[in-house]
């Protein structure tokens, strides 16, 4: 089909999950197999732990819990190790300057507000990338912001529907902190839009 502008700026193909699952760019898919041994099949790591923490929430007992818990920390753990490798790519391949935010920057954020995750840019100047990727955990699902600092824009991705306009804020706040702590600048919030993209939007 026919390719858009977050993909291209990303550099991969998003699937929605709840209709084809988890698919890996073709380039990277064959060093996360060998890495993480995840099956092309139903029987793969990646797909079975999207199963388990993708399911309705119901009551379960204490050791179901921490089974669950365990399954959601090996699923984080998958996901900021592909997060990683693109990173890698995009510096090998020639595609846009990016940054990923691991799983854990957002909750951190969200309630210890910037002081709490002033140093996690540490040695990195997120206004010289030209793209972030920041993970979000929504209990049973994961979804995904883009910030596009070329264009000034948030893209919340969930394929289950759910608005992200909150969640764009709190990021476009943290931009805000970042910027007048590092550089000294405020940005003009004015010229910055988020939005929300339906599942069909999605790449």
């Amino acid at each position: 089909g026919k390719i858009t502008d977050t993909e291209k700026m990303v550099g991969i193909r998003f699937e929605n999950e709840s209709r084809r699952g988890y698919q890996l760019e073709p380039d990277l898919s064959e060093e996360v197999s060998a890495r993480l041994r995840l099956g092309s099949g139903s029987n793969g790591l990646l797909r079975r732990k999207v199963s388990i923490i993708e399911t309705k929430e119901k009551t379960c007992s204490g050791k179901e819990r921490d089974r669950r818990t365990d399954d959601l920390l090996e699923l984080t753990e998958v996901i900021n190790f592909y997060m990683n490798l693109l990173v890698e790519r995009n510096k090998k391949q020639g595609y846009p300057a990016l940054h990923v935010f691991s799983t854990f920057f957002y909750p951190k954020l969200k309630s210890g507000g910037y002081q709490a995750v002033k140093r996690w840019t540490k040695g990195v100047n997120l206004f010289e990338q030209e793209i972030i990727l920041v993970p979000i955990h929504r209990k049973v699902h994961w979804s995904l912001v883009v910030i596009d600092l070329r264009k000034k824009c948030l893209k919340y991705l969930d394929s289950m529907g759910q608005k992200g306009h909150r969640i764009c804020e709190i990021l476009l706040q943290y931009l805000q902190d970042e910027s007048k702590t590092k550089r000294n600048i405020d940005l003009n919030l004015l010229e910055w839009t988020h939005h929300s993209m339906k599942p069909h939007e999605i790449p």
